[in-house]
């Protein structure tokens, strides 16, 4: 899973907009074709849910060709508190097609 260290302090929704439409998205890490799918995975270091469910989407996800999964520690990044996408922690997003 690529950890994604956004330096930025902007509203969650807006970035989560960007990297939908793969504005955000390391180019070098995006599936190859079409039929790439992509997993937001968006937790916390406090989160006790979100430290049980990390370890099973991480061995989902390994060796998928057409699955990238990208790790969001929430703690270290964004301000849930405007958020109208994400309401609960851990959050799991996929991504096909930049759609959700």
């Amino acid at each position: 899973m690529i950890v994604l260290n956004i330096p930025v302090q902007e509203p969650i929704d807006s970035w989560l907009t960007d990297f939908i439409s793969q504005a955000n998205r390391p180019q070098a890490n995006r599936p190859q074709g079409s039929d790439g799918y992509q997993l937001l995975y968006i937790g916390g270091d406090w989160c006790a849910p979100c430290k049980a469910l990390k370890p099973i989407v991480e061995a989902k996800v390994k060796g998928k060709k057409t699955l990238q999964a990208y790790e969001v520690n929430l703690d270290e990044t964004f301000d849930l508190t405007s958020s109208r996408l994400i309401t609960a922690l851990p959050c799991l997003l996929l991504i096909h097609q930049s759609k959700i």
